[in-house]
């Protein structure tokens, strides 16, 4: 995957400057407002591997190997908020859910946006992971729309090699965060499918996110291979720099 962006011991690279950040964000309102096309939903599958990336070398620490791989499903999220007086956010991202013979599945698109009110500037870009650490809170993508945190219980995910996650939390977190934002607090917005982005990319009228984390008559597409592998090569101790 060919991105412009790079973090030390990353093959994706990070330098984020604030005219970037908001090249980053209009390109986050373009594709959001214009009809969505195949070379978009590939370019968002870029955007996913090189979020998941980010968050692995956030200066939080690594996210254990071990944790991912009890994951039975995983949201990767990007995230941009800006604004000058009226504060904007949206963003995109996809999930996937870990299928019977342990592969992750195929990815469904989720879309984000909100409006802030209130005293703001500046600019920001998190990536976000969100794991889910059980079959039952997956149920969670029944619903139309949802917020993590307040629709499921999150918390925060543990950090270093050997950390162990909490039982009984669902969803745990882990975020890596680029930029600049006075003022409002940053918060994590409402997710929803992403409509008319799964009914291009799958080609099938009506589609829904819990069809598609099923597997349900889909072939695993191959844009998203680079990014499975990225997910298999991480938790297997396989990652290559």
């Amino acid at each position: 995957m060919n991105t412009n962006t790079q973090k030390t011991g990353s093959k994706y690279s990070n330098r984020f400057t604030l005219p970037t950040l908001i090249i980053s964000a209009l390109f986050v309102s373009s594709i959001c407002l214009a009809e969505v096309s195949m070379s978009t939903l590939d370019t968002r599958l870029v955007r996913s591997a090189e979020s998941f990336e980010n968050v692995l070398n956030s200066k939080s620490g690594p996210m254990p190997r071990r944790v991912l791989a009890k994951a039975e499903g995983i949201i990767i999220f990007r995230e941009y908020g800006a604004g000058f007086i009226w504060g904007g956010k949206g963003g995109f991202g996809i999930a996937m859910r870990r299928q019977h013979n342990g592969q992750w599945g195929p990815p469904a698109f989720l879309g984000q946006g909100e409006g802030n009110f209130g005293l703001q500037i500046g600019i920001q870009r998190q990536d976000l992971v969100f794991l889910f650490m059980s079959s039952e809170a997956l149920k969670i993508f029944d619903h139309e729309k949802f917020k993590i945190g307040v629709d499921i219980a999150a918390a925060a995910g543990p950090v270093g090699a050997n950390a162990e996650a909490q039982a009984g939390v669902p969803v745990l977190v882990y975020s890596d965060t680029t930029g600049l934002y006075a003022g409002a607090t940053f918060k994590g917005g409402m997710l929803l499918p992403d409509k008319d982005a799964n009914e291009k990319f799958y080609g099938k009228q009506g589609i829904r996110v819990p069809e598609i984390l099923r597997g349900e008559n889909i072939r695993f597409p191959a844009a998203a291979g680079e990014l499975r592998q990225d997910l298999e090569n991480y938790e297997s101790g396989n990652r290559q720099n």
